[in-house]
C-alpha cells in the first residue's frame, strides 16, 4: 500500500471511531452505525450517512448517486464505513475463500446466539484513491464496555492491500467512472462511454 492510502485508512478509521462514539453517546449505550461514505479532497472531508435500513452495501449506490448529483467530480479519495461482523480466522483467508462460505446474516446470527462464537463486531473501512484507483481496507474491532461504550482495536497488521467483494468493486468502478466523466466534461470526448450514443 502507498503511504497516501495508509494515511487515509488511518484518518478514516479515526473518523469511523469518532462517529461510532458520538452515536453511542447520543443513544446512551450500544448502537449500530449506519453506513457512511467519506469523500476527501485535501484537508476537507464530506460525509454522507445513510438513513436507509438494510444491508449497507445495498445502499452504497444511493450514496454514490447523491455525490454525483451534488456536482462533486474530483476528489483525492473515497471511503466506505460500515458496522459489521467478522470471523478473525477470515483475516487469513482470501476474498474468494470467504465468498464461498458467505451467507447473509450468518455472522450476526452466530455472534448473537452462540456464546462460544469466534465472530467479532467492528467497523469495516474501505478506501479508494483517485490517482491510481488503489484500494485498501481495514477492520477496526470493538467490544462494548460496561457502560455501552465501544473500546477499539485496530487490526492494522491485517490491512487488506487488495480488497475484493462488492464494496471494493462498486467503489473502484465509481472512481473509474468519475475519471471518465471529468475527461468527457473537459474535452467533449465521449469515447470513455462506449455504451452511449455519440
Amino acid at each position: 500500500m502507498t503511504p497516501a492510502l495508509l494515511e487515509q485508512l488511518d484518518r478514516v478509521s479515526m473518523l469511523a471511531k469518532e462517529s461510532k462514539n458520538e452515536l453511542c453517546a447520543e443513544e446512551d449505550g450500544i448502537a449500530d452505525l449506519n453506513a457512511i461514505v467519506v469523500v476527501q479532497q485535501g484537508d476537507e472531508y464530506m460525509c454522507s450517512q445513510s438513513g436507509i435500513e438494510g444491508n449497507p452495501v445495498d445502499n452504497l449506490p444511493d450514496h454514490l448517486q447523491h455525490i454525483f448529483d451534488a456536482g462533486l467530480r474530483t476528489f483525492d479519495s473515497i471511503s466506505f464505513i460500515t458496522d459489521t461482523y467478522m470471523r478473525k480466522a477470515d483475516l487469513m483467508k482470501t476474498a474468494e475463500e470467504i465468498a464461498e462460505s458467505y451467507e447473509r446474516g450468518a455472522l450476526r446470527n452466530d455472534f448473537t446466539n452462540n456464546p462460544f462464537s469466534d465472530v467479532t463486531e467492528g467497523l469495516a473501512v474501505l478506501t479508494v484513491m483517485w490517482d491510481d484507483i488503489e484500494c485498501g481496507g481495514r477492520f477496526v474491532e470493538y467490544k462494548y464496555n460496561d457502560n455501552g461504550k465501544p473500546v477499539y482495536t485496530d487490526l492494522t497488521d491485517h490491512d487488506d492491500k487488495d480488497p475484493k467483494g462488492r464494496m471494493a468493486f462498486i467503489l473502484t468502478k465509481f472512481v473509474d467512472f468519475m475519471q471518465r466523466v471529468v475527461h468527457a466534461e473537459a474535452t467533449g470526448d465521449m469515447s470513455g462511454f462506449p455504451y452511449m450514443e455519440q
